[in-house]
């Protein structure tokens, strides 16, 4: 993809840089990279945008998402693990079609982008085929996003796959290693979603771990889910069995007990927590950053997908003027494909008519 060569001008700068800190200036991006920041930065041939009255900061980074479900986006907010797992993995995701996960990707990464989110960790367990896999992979690419993809189980067979499942993990991620996603400093790049020893058997999950490690990839899998993660109490058993590590993410950890908790800090670990994954405001412009006496507090505790104006990922403008590119035309996809698949599980949509197959 071609980089632009971009100016921004004139914007209260977060730069998370301890040496330089906050402050009012100028950022310039070329090559795809950042080259200058400074008061009074100058370039001739860098398209300048004004960024008076705005903030400038590094792009969010969401560390648990399952793209692939970017078209029942809004789907089941209340329900609880259990409903998740029968009506989405076990009654839709076996007739996910590689096409449906590429739109699904694609509109989840454009949601990601329009609310300032540039680096997603795509934690993906529809890996129904190697063309499923390459089609989530394909659309991370066409996005611009960055992209963690976790390559996970398939969502045929859903109930096979997890709670004492004895299949180790598909081997086709040693393909996506070696001749797809090789890279690990490129913009898309690849880490194992296992599913650990809460969802498959000890053997499995030593084999699991062995697998990714093998292929020099990160780890992620889902611990302390309800009453099974605390009777389970993966990350202990991983401690014992010497296979915990710094190259492992825990996702969740609702019923990690705290001594849990203290060994994933020992070993160097980290852990994926999902607070609320959506809040709706009123269309109020910029009102409910005003007065920005704290801008980073502002930020936080305030700010929605509306305040984002500019997005910037690796030199490309992805938003801008508060306009997501190329928007209209995905998601007008994702709701076909929306369509599509509760017409092939047999299911009603929320408030319709009961659909046949």
């Amino acid at each position: 993809m071609p980089h632009d060569r971009i100016l921004l001008k004139g914007a209260y700068l977060m730069t998370q840089d301890e040496r330089l800190g906050d402050l009012p200036g100028d950022v310039l991006v070329a090559d795809g990279r950042i080259q200058e920041i400074g008061p009074d930065v100058r370039d001739e041939q860098a398209r300048v945008i004004d960024g008076s009255g705005t903030v400038v900061l590094p792009g969010f980074i969401d560390t648990h998402r399952h793209n692939w479900q970017g078209a029942l986006r809004g789907l089941g907010p209340a329900w609880t693990y259990e409903e998740y797992r029968s009506r989405v993995q076990i009654g839709l995701g076996q007739h996910f079609e590689p096409r449906d996960v590429h739109i699904g990707n694609l509109a989840a990464d454009l949601l990601s982008i329009d609310a300032g989110v540039t680096t997603v960790r795509d934690e993906s367990h529809i890996s129904n085929s190697p063309e499923h896999t390459d089609t989530a992979i394909a659309a991370h690419w066409e996005s611009g996003i960055r992209a963690v993809f976790d390559h996970g189980w398939p969502s045929t067979e859903a109930e096979a796959w997890q709670f004492g499942s004895d299949r180790t993990h598909p081997d086709d991620i040693r393909r996506v290693r070696h001749d797809v996603l090789t890279d690990d400093t490129a913009r898309v790049t690849l880490n194992a979603m296992l599913r650990g020893p809460e969802l498959s058997t000890p053997e499995v999950a030593e084999h699991d771990i062995r697998l990714a490690r093998e292929l020099g990839l990160r780890i992620s899998m889902h611990v302390g889910l309800g009453e099974w993660g605390a009777k389970q109490q993966a990350i202990r058993r991983l401690a014992g069995s010497g296979l915990l590590g710094s190259d492992m993410t825990f996702i969740h950890c609702c019923t990690s007990t705290d001594e849990e908790l203290r060994m994933l800090a020992a070993h160097g670990a980290t852990a994926s927590v999902a607070s609320a994954l959506e809040v709706f405001m009123p269309g109020l412009g910029h009102a409910n950053l005003l007065p920005a006496t704290d801008p980073a507090a502002a930020i936080v505790a305030n700010a929605h997908a509306g305040n984002v104006d500019t997005v910037i990922v690796a030199g490309r403008v992805l938003k801008e003027g508060g306009v997501l590119k190329g928007g209209e035309t995905v998601f007008e996809q994702a709701a076909a494909s929306h369509d599509r698949l509760f017409r092939a599980a047999g299911l009603s949509r929320p408030g319709a008519a009961r659909v046949s197959g």
